[in-house]
């Protein structure tokens, strides 16, 4: 018998490392280029209405210096 809370964090866990890797990977893309560097990531619908998604990409953001709004 599956757990529905269980089942629940740990889609919300793997969806967010995959939010999280997926831009970062597409940030360091991005700075390759010399004339299109940039540090910012915009979190909006419901990425920013989940809190631990919000937790998760501000521990990245300091991680990998860059801002968040």
């Amino acid at each position: 018998n599956i757990n529905k809370a269980d089942l629940c964090a740990s889609f919300e866990k793997t969806a967010t490392e995959m939010l999280t890797e997926n831009t970062i990977k597409a940030i360091k893309q991005i700075n390759k280029n010399e004339k299109e560097k940039t540090n910012k990531i915009v979190l909006a619908g419901g990425v920013s209405a989940n809190s631990y998604i919000r937790q998760e990409f501000e521990k990245i953001c300091k991680e990998e210096n860059l801002q968040i709004y």
